[in-house]
């Protein structure tokens, strides 16, 4: 609906994450609480690197009039690579979420992508 809200933030992964770049972002997005929208992507960014994952989305981010985020939906993909790394989250894993085919290679450490959604 609104496309030119979505931001995507590339970060060169041996600089780290640049807070000039997030306070620019809050401003397109007329968040006036930069530093706090800033410190919240900062910290999303540490949660990406130390999780493994291979993307975190949160749409929509909600600023109440209080000045509160609320992020309404998220998305956290992990990479299935790293779950001997992060066991904490292997165990949270909900297999009943999984089709018998999905849990069966998930099981045999098996990569398995289904061409044939019903």
């Amino acid at each position: 609906m609104y496309p030119e809200r979505i931001h995507k933030i590339h970060i060169d992964y041996q600089k780290g994450i640049d807070f000039v770049n997030l306070s620019q972002v809050a401003e397109q997005l007329g968040i006036e609480e930069r530093s706090r929208a800033s410190f919240m992507i900062k910290n999303l960014y540490e949660c990406f690197l130390q999780r493994d994952c291979l993307e975190i989305a949160i749409n929509p981010l909600v600023v109440t009039p209080q000045g509160k985020f609320v992020a309404a939906n998220t998305l956290v993909r992990l990479d299935p690579d790293s779950l001997y790394r992060q066991q904490e989250l292997a165990a949270s894993i909900d297999l009943s979420q999984m089709t018998v085919s999905e849990r069966i290679a998930f099981n045999m450490d098996i990569k398995y992508l289904s061409l044939i959604h019903i």
